[in-house]
């Protein structure tokens, strides 16, 4: 709750989102991504203080991430994999999904 957007997980701030509360969802959104590294689709607006369901599904034959996160988070992210690519991320804002697995976030 509260009027603040930063949400603090694990030592890192998030300032584009936090978890939501799953009764509050104003909408789902169905992602998709394979072994193009194209999630679809490749564009959402959202709005502040909506809450969005997103349903992801990895349509590929390689482990997959889809992480939320604003531009400057997306690229630290990016480093970090190129760095330690067997990463595997479970945090509020990343689901990792095996081939032709479905989560929720």
């Amino acid at each position: 709750g509260g009027e603040d957007a930063d949400h603090e997980h694990g030592g890192h701030q998030f300032s584009f989102g936090q978890p939501g509360d799953a009764t509050a969802v104003t909408r789902t959104v169905t992602v998709t991504g394979g072994d193009d590294f194209i999630f679809h689709p490749a564009r959402l607006t959202v709005k502040t203080g909506e809450t969005i369901h997103f349903k992801v599904k990895n349509t590929g034959k390689l482990p997959h991430e889809f992480t939320l996160g604003d531009e400057a988070s997306q690229k630290k992210h990016a480093e970090m994999m190129k760095q330690m690519p067997g990463m595997v991320h479970e945090d509020p804002n990343t689901v990792t999904l095996q081939s032709g697995e479905e989560k929720s976030l």
